[in-house]
């Protein structure tokens, strides 16, 4: 996978439990809720270069892969990261340019009603 950063547009890998392998991602720049990108959680083998301490439990256990959703070229600012069920955004997380960020894509717990815990809704709604 190529990665694209540089002035103004950086990358986005986020990390996931084995349990999300296979699930799609959706994430928004905070202001336009309307311009949604999704990627899927792949099982990833890690480089030589890899980070090990955003590896987790695979690194603990010494296996070579991670679960994570990687987009390989975002505008920088911060995104809103929607939870796996109905696109609901329960995370925020901001891109720099130039860099690659990682992030981990945190289980939210939701209330009775179903509507998660402690998110701010998302700037232009």
């Amino acid at each position: 996978m190529a990665i694209d950063v540089g002035d103004g547009f950086g990358a986005l890998v986020l990390y996931a439990g084995a349990e999300r392998g296979g699930l799609e991602v959706e994430i928004f720049p905070d202001a336009e809720p309307n311009r949604r990108q999704h990627v899927w959680v792949l099982e990833r083998e890690l480089g030589k270069a890899a980070n090990a301490a955003n590896a987790g439990k695979a690194a603990k256990a010494g296996k070579a892969t991670v679960f994570a959703a990687v987009f390989p070229s975002l505008p920088e600012g911060r995104y809103c990261i929607c939870d796996a069920k109905g696109g609901v955004p329960t995370q925020q997380v901001d891109v720099a340019g130039g860099t690659v960020t990682e992030a981990r894509w945190e289980v939210v717990p939701r209330t009775s009603a179903g509507v998660p815990h402690g998110v701010a809704a998302p700037r232009g709604r």
